[in-house]
């Protein structure tokens, strides 16, 4: 049975009790750094959070080469994708894996959400259930064999992600852990962090660290105009995950 075959296995099984909308990444390329992407929106309340996924998993396909890689789960009503929680986030990542080559290739996790210190609001249908925490995303990726991630998270607090970074981990994060973000209201296409760093930098060049420090003075600049305390982005680890990524798509 082909690695393809079993990944649509994979995601059929796990996401089979809550869509059957989601469809299969593309395989990985030999020789190359493919990078995928997984998007959770994951307060369906508000249509900003899965505006910023659809619209960040297209500016990762560009700027990485990296074409029809890209699995969506959200919680607003009506979007006709699997439902973003815990559960699902480990049945995509482990779809995932199966297609990439997890020592070559890299995912690219966006979690965009409301926050709370305690880690990333999950909502659906006008209920609070849950919480997303940083043991519960260093969980999914471990269970899932993904090596090499980069993390970002666009929420209110999203600083106390920090402890998921590692040398092959690299988390970058909306605001420090007791602080808030800011932009997330329905109409917008983006939070601010998001519109700054996918919308803005990455859309300029596909250096991380360089694409963060552009938004993160872009998002200052913002926040002290128009009178907020600044939220401070944070970015950390990846090391190693950075070198990796400077060939992506080659």
């Amino acid at each position: 049975m082909s690695r393809l075959r079993r990944a649509g296995i994979a995601l059929a099984v796990g996401l089979c009790c809550v869509s059957s909308a989601l469809a299969d990444p593309a395989p990985q390329r030999p020789g190359v750094v493919d990078v995928y992407f997984v998007g959770l929106a994951a307060w369906g309340g508000q249509d900003v959070f899965l505006s910023e996924a659809r619209g960040a998993a297209a500016v990762v396909a560009d700027a990485y080469r990296s074409p029809d890689r890209a699995v969506l789960l959200a919680n607003e009503r009506g979007a006709g994708l699997p439902v973003a929680d815990e559960a699902s986030l480990r049945a995509a990542l482990k779809a995932t894996s199966v297609v990439m080559d997890r020592m070559e290739d890299v995912v690219f996790l966006l979690v965009t959400t409301h926050g709370s210190p305690k880690g990333a609001g999950v909502e659906r249908d006008g209920r609070v259930l849950g919480v997303l925490t940083p043991k519960a995303i260093s969980r999914a990726l471990d269970a899932a064999k993904v090596k090499n991630a980069v993390i970002v998270v666009s929420a209110c607090y999203s600083g106390v992600f920090r402890s998921v970074a590692t040398r092959d981990r690299l988390v970058i994060m909306a605001a420090r852990p007791d602080r808030p973000s800011f932009g997330c209201k329905d109409g917008n296409r983006w939070t601010y962090f998001g519109e700054a760093f996918f919308d803005g930098a990455l859309r300029r060049q596909p250096d991380l660290r360089q694409a963060f420090a552009d938004a993160k003075a872009a998002v200052s600049r913002r926040e002290r105009a128009e009178g907020f305390t600044p939220s401070e982005p944070q970015i950390a680890g990846g090391k190693r995950l950075l070198e990796r990524l400077a060939s992506a798509g080659r």
